[in-house]
């Protein structure tokens, strides 16, 4: 399979798309202009708000603006750095289908108005996160008081056995900084990927 960058990835994908009718239309800021709310930017879907609410777009109904794993892949690099710093993590749901940036069971979907990841700060002190991002990354890290005497290391596996579904689960594995020996592996997440979705 020849490499692509990420570039190459998203034409390919707008003229799949393009190719079975749809309009490409512009990406836009996950800032909104003029509008000091978020409620359609965390899915990137701000400039759709008229349309949304009613208007007819002049493209069509049928529209593409970008790949996959916008918005999913921060929420899911924000997980996996949730489970590393053994933050709580309160709401997480993987995809529907399996994504390709991530190991089985680490992801973490959000889908506006339905699907969303929650975590709490189950420690005495605060926590900053810092996140960015390039054409190609996204990076994240979660930065406090390190007080702990133990360090996170997440495994997962799964089972591809059955035609219809792919289960994953994920472990959550402590270690000891001292020793680093295993203190406990807990089960972090179960989670079902359909196969054929779309």
């Amino acid at each position: 399979m020849k490499k692509m960058t990420s570039g190459e990835l998203r034409s390919m994908w707008l003229n799949f798309f393009k190719s079975k009718g749809h309009a490409v239309i512009p990406s836009a800021s996950v800032i909104p202009e003029n509008d000091p709310t978020v409620l359609f930017t965390t899915a990137g879907m701000h400039p759709l708000v008229p349309y949304l609410l009613g208007s007819k777009h002049p493209a069509g109904t049928r529209l593409t603006d970008a790949i996959g794993g916008g918005v999913c892949q921060g929420s899911s690099t924000l997980y996996n750095c949730v489970l590393l710093a053994d933050l709580e993590v309160v709401t997480r749901s993987c995809h529907g289908a399996t994504v390709a940036y991530l190991p089985l069971g680490l992801d973490a979907a959000v889908n506006w108005g339905t699907t969303d990841f929650q975590f709490r700060n189950n420690f005495h002190f605060p926590v900053k996160i810092e996140a960015e991002t390039t054409e190609d990354l996204v990076k994240m890290r979660i930065l406090g008081t390190d007080e702990k005497d133990y360090y996170i290391e997440m495994t997962s596996g799964y089972d591809d056995s059955r035609e219809d579904v792919i289960y994953a689960v994920s472990y959550k594995n402590k270690y000891s900084k001292e020793t680093r020996e295993l203190i406990s592996k807990d089960r972090e997440a179960f989670s079902t990927y359909y196969r054929n979705v779309g």
